[in-house]
């Protein structure tokens, strides 16, 4: 649930940084960091978190003969694992 910056050490002089999943991107820890320095209820010991819903359409053709399409809606969690 919390993003995190991942980094790869190529040599001693030289360090890339790493984006696998999307709530490693730029967007996400600047998102995660904003929500955060919000300020909370006295009494409030909950986490925040984000939750990027990815959203996308594309065409799928419903029959063998004749040109039948739909376009369906798809949504997804965008903290979730993509090799899930």
């Amino acid at each position: 649930m919390m993003p995190y910056s991942e980094y790869w050490k190529i040599s001693n002089t030289k360090t890339v940084q790493v984006f696998s999943e999307a709530y490693s991107s730029p967007t996400m820890l600047d998102a995660y960091t904003e929500i955060n320095a919000l300020p909370h209820e006295p009494d409030d010991d909950l986490e925040c978190v984000l939750a990027p819903l990815m959203m996308w359409s594309d065409a799928t053709h419903l029959a063998n003969f004749g040109d039948a399409s739909l376009w369906p809606f798809y949504l997804y969690f965008g903290n979730q694992s993509k090799y899930t």
